[in-house]
């Protein structure tokens, strides 16, 4: 068919200047075709079909859970002319949502590809439009749109990052990785860690597992004979109610350092020590080189039966350590080589010395009292420090006996057959020892040795104020001294003013079956504390007796701490007073009660965020009595001497959801040994482990001491505590919210004179007390302490007593008139105990309200 005349007009040769080629052409043609035996009209070439493009998604779900995934499928259609490669791309993706294909260019004949879709955890629900374009060369592109449904996550998970999820690691270094936690679908729970797939001579631990947080740093420790290479290292996530979740972190190890090397050298080379004698410290120094670091652990090789070695400190954790050798007395004369190692990790360096032991001379010891004199109240004791020094190799038992003493006065000694190198000469008097001066000699005896003696003098006087009483009250500590003492008879008679006698004490007699006392004490500058009992006169009596042991003389000791790992601390109790140590080195304990103590000390690694310290080691020492400011033999948590602790489950009911906090102490019958606080010291669950001292290492007086206090709001506390010798899973059930009382002033001139008020409370209806106390800019306290023996009735009435009439008392120790005063009273019961003492199976109930008086 011949072609239109659109075809024509818009082809190039029917422009007028090539119609003469148009008929040229048209002519050859014809002519072609005849020759070729072909006849009729020229056929017209097909008019070629424009290209095109389309493409769709098919199989998306009709929703996507947040922090779940999707797939569809993405087909392209090519259509007429169209053959080429094709170019696909995501738009309108929402924030926290990746969408991705398997592949970006589907080449000539690739018609299909998959798009996944990824919802964060974080993205909120709705409809979100997604388009997918297509595009190629000379075709328009082509777009498919589909809505992204997302819903709400409702099942708890979790997910885990790594940053850096590379690390890499000199042999014998360590590294880092913070692995993050994002919890979704209302998950909370702690998250358990753990770390799979590290080589041999890697060690992964975490700063923190189980997680309550949101991270935990990952720290590959790599040993110095790790192969070098690169090491997949999986870490697992575990939670209550949720699915496991892994993320991996690449651990590469790279070659070590330069061999590490440690050089000890001692100042010494040799040393000459007598049989039963110990040399002077002798100076090691040591020398860490090739990249070497970590605390020295030091060790004495060689030494013959009966030689020993001390090291201080030990672990070495500077460049410095001090050995000091001690020779037993059966050691035979003669030169012994010995080696000094000094150990870090692997690596060890060595020094020699030659000890040479010489002949010990005769045995003997010489005794020492401190002080030599003392005065006593009659009534009173006293207890002096006997010091043994042996000499000469001799290292037996010296037998300590007095002789001298005069009727109402009585001595012993505690050791009474000593092996170390002190005693406690316990003087103790009667009321009705005459006054004068009494000499006392102390004498000690061993086996094969001449009797020592040293003499004392003991100085008795009458009772306090010059007088004498049924009720002695002596005071031993500074901070206890009254300023001002003062007694009533009876439940209302007049009060009236004791003077000290000898040695801070004050006798008085009671003739009614109750009274009461008015302590002040001067607290320096304006600051005064002014205590009142009303109280039963068996009760005076006990408490007034009972004053120095409860309130006695302290020292203050200092020591050495060894065998701390990094991260470790060391709580050391000492009789009254308790020192930490958070690495190896010194410490000083403050306010240890003066004579004959024990010693605890645990090692245990602190949690600073759950307040928590769980325990590992403790170290036990019965029957110290060191002076003021001495020294505590090394405690060495590495040593022999230390042992594991023992553990139970205490079990807290009637917690009803206030705060618990549970601290554990260890008595014995030398006093208090240690007061400690293991595990979550706030918060967590209403059972804890309790650690202490295994049975088999407890002795008769000796208590495990188990104290409870739940707080309640701001103004409710309450408290248990349950005192047994052996460690056993036990329940310890708090008592009921005490009840308010009723808080007035009675009078304000010449001083503020407060009142409490109330009824006795069954489960707390022993003894009740009540503090009233200012601290705007002058501190003033007065407290009241009553019981039941007291008040002989229903109801309990504890009532600052006007002493404005009584002898030397100054109004301004009392409360201000007019300030702000704070109170809190507490009422409590104890079972299975007389009154005061801590026995077996003792316990102790209590409950106090707090408060304010405008």
């Amino acid at each position: 068919m011949p072609a239109s005349r659109a075809s024509r007009a818009s082809h190039p040769l029917s422009r007028p200047r090539y119609r003469r080629w148009v008929s040229l052409l048209s002519a050859l043609l014809v002519s072609g075709i005849s020759a070729c035996g072909g006849g009729g009209d020229t056929p017209t070439p097909p008019v070629p079909t424009p290209g095109t493009l389309s493409v769709g998604v098919s199989s998306f779900p009709a929703s996507v859970v947040a922090g779940g995934q999707a797939t569809a499928g993405v087909t392209i259609t090519r259509g007429g002319s169209f053959t080429g490669a094709v170019t696909l791309a995501t738009e309108g993706v929402p924030a926290g949502v990746t969408a991705s294909l398997s592949t970006t260019s589907l080449a000539a004949g690739a018609t299909t590809a998959t798009l996944t879709v990824q919802v964060g955890g974080t993205v909120a629900a709705g409809n979100y439009p997604i388009t997918v374009r297509a595009t190629g060369s000379g075709v328009s592109a082509a777009t498919a749109q589909f809505t992204l449904v997302v819903t709400a996550a409702t099942t708890p998970s979790f997910s885990l990052t790594a940053a850096p999820s590379a690390v890499s690691v000199v042999a014998g270094q360590q590294g880092t990785s913070t692995i993050t936690l994002a919890r979704s679908g209302g998950f909370t729970g702690n998250l358990q860690l753990v770390a799979e797939g590290a080589p041999t001579g890697v060690t992964p631990s975490f700063s923190v597992t189980p997680v309550t947080g949101t991270s935990s740093v990952l720290t590959l420790a790599v040993g110095a004979a790790t192969a070098p290479g690169t090491y997949p290292i999986t870490v697992r996530g575990t939670g209550t109610g949720v699915t496991e979740r892994t993320v991996s972190v690449t651990l590469t190890v790279t070659a070590s350092a330069p061999t590490p090397t440690l050089t000890v050298a001692s100042a010494a080379s040799t040393a000459s020590v007598a049989q039963g004698q110990s040399s002077t410290g002798i100076a090691l120094t040591l020398t860490r080189e090739g990249g070497l670091t970590g605390n020295a652990t030091m060790a004495l090789e060689g030494a013959p039966t009966g030689v020993t070695g001390v090291f201080t400190p030990n672990p070495a954790t500077g460049t410095t350590s001090s050995l000091v050798l001690s020779v037993g007395a059966a050691v035979a004369p003669g030169t012994y080589p010995l080696t000094v190692r000094g150990t870090v990790g692997t690596t060890t360096g060595t020094a020699a010395i030659a000890l040479t032991v010489t002949a010990a001379a005769a045995g003997n010891f010489s005794l020492a009292l401190a002080p030599t004199a003392a005065t006593v109240t009659a009534g009173g004791n006293t207890s002096p420090v006997v010091s043994i020094t042996r000499t000469g190799g001799f290292t037996g038992t010296v037998n300590l006996t007095a002789t001298g003493a005069p009727a109402g006065v009585s001595v012993n000694f505690t050791p009474a057959a000593a092996t170390g190198a002190q005693a406690t000469m316990n003087v103790s008097t009667t009321a009705g020892v005459a006054p004068g001066a009494y000499p006392i000699t102390v004498r000690g005896n061993a086996t094969g040795i001449a009797e020592q003696t040293v003499s004392f003098t003991l100085t008795v006087q009458s009772g306090g104020g010059g007088g004498s009483g049924n009720v002695v009250w002596q005071f031993c500590a500074d901070n206890r001294i009254p300023i001002w003492f003062a007694y009533r008879d009876g439940t209302s008679g007049a009060w009236t003013r004791v003077l000290p006698g000898a040695n801070n004490t004050y006798a008085f007699t009671l003739n009614e079956s109750r009274g009461g006392v008015t302590i002040v004490s001067d607290n320096g500058g304006a600051d005064f504390d002014v205590a009142t009992y009303y109280l039963s006169r068996t009760e005076l009596t006990a408490i007034a007796a009972d004053e120095c042991d409860n309130n006695p003389i302290t020292k203050t000791l200092t020591g050495t701490v060894a065998g701390l790992a990094a991260g470790q601390t060391a709580t050391i109790g000492v009789g009254s007073g308790t020192g930490t140590a958070a690495a190896n080195g010194p410490f000083t304990v403050s306010n240890v009660s003066d004579g004959v103590v024990d010693l605890l000390a645990a090692r245990g690694t602190t949690n600073i965020g759950t307040f928590s310290t769980e325990p590992d080691r403790f170290i036990l020492r019965r029957n110290l009595n060191l002076p003021n400011n001495g020294v505590i033999p090394t405690l060495d948590f590495a040593s022999a001497e230390a042992f594991a602790p023992a553990s139970a489950t205490y079990t807290f009911g009637n917690v009803s959801g206030a705060t618990l906090s549970v601290v554990t102490g260890f008595s014995t019958a030398n006093g208090s040994a240690g007061f400690f606080s293991f595990g979550p010291l706030f918060g967590g669950s209403e059972s804890r482990t309790i650690f202490g001292v295994p049975s088999a290492l407890t002795q008769a007086g000796d208590l495990h001491y188990v104290l409870a206090n739940a707080l309640s709001g701001t103004d409710n506390v309450r408290q248990v505590a349950g005192y047994n010798r052996t460690l056993a899973n036990r329940t310890l059930t708090l008592g009921p919210v005490l009840s308010s009382p009723t808080v007035s002033t009675v009078a304000s001139a010449p001083y503020r004179r407060a009142r409490a008020t109330g009824s006795w409370q069954a489960e707390y209806n022993q003894g009740v007390g009540v503090s009233f106390t200012q601290s705007n800019g002058a501190s003033r306290t007065w407290s009241i302490t009553s019981s039941t023996g007291y008040a002989a009735g229903a109801t309990y009435d504890l009532e600052v007593p006007d002493l404005s009439g009584v002898a030397g008392f100054n109004a301004t120790w009392g409360l201000l008139p007019g300030a702000a005063t704070e109170w809190a009273l507490s009422a409590s019961r104890v079972d299975n105990s007389p009154f005061g003492a801590a026995v077996e199976d003792f316990r102790f109930f209590a409950a106090s309200r707090l408060g304010t008086l405008p």
